[in-house]
């Protein structure tokens, strides 16, 4: 039964991880520390959910690394 309710709460407390790292706001540039690869993973693939709707153009005009 322990191992069961336990199992079950760490479920909820990713769920609620993940759930705060989606709503988390933007992150610039400058604090990665000049990791792109980290800036570009959090800033619009963690946070995906919340891009839903917008235009490619309008993504392009939000990252501040040059898109060529």
């Amino acid at each position: 039964m322990k191992i069961i309710l336990l199992a079950l709460l760490l479920a909820l407390s990713t769920g609620q991880l993940r759930a705060q790292r989606e709503t988390s706001p933007y992150k610039p540039f400058a604090m990665f520390n000049g990791d792109t690869i980290s800036y570009l993973e959090f800033n619009y693939i963690i946070r995906s959910k919340q891009y839903k709707g917008w235009t490619v153009g309008e993504i392009l005009k939000e990252i501040e690394l040059p898109v060529l």
